[in-house]
């Protein structure tokens, strides 16, 4: 169950950040997650991180964040984090009206 008002993820300073690409009908969409501390820290245990990520949730590239190429990704995906904080959820309702 989602909560009633969820807070806006917002990106901070990751080592590591996946980048998922994929189709929305005839859209283009990149997604942006950021891989866990504990794993991020580790070259080889973001890569495992990555490889159960692709199999389980679909195709995505790791990116080090601490190259300029980086930056660049990070730059990007906090920028996509906030502006989902300004787009409206859709409410669910219970009942019929």
């Amino acid at each position: 169950m989602l909560p009633k008002n969820p807070q806006p993820v917002h990106i901070e300073n990751p080592r590591r950040v996946l980048v998922r690409k994929s189709l929305l009908g005839w859209l283009r969409r990149k997604d942006y997650h950021t891989v866990p501390t504990a794993l991020g820290t580790n070259r080889d245990l973001a890569e495992y991180f990555r490889k159960m990520w692709s199999r389980h949730v679909g195709p995505t590239e790791l990116v080090y964040t601490r190259t300029p190429e980086g930056r660049r990704s990070l730059l990007k995906a906090r920028t996509h984090s906030m502006s989902r904080s300004f787009q409206s959820r859709a409410e669910r309702l219970k009942s019929w009206q």
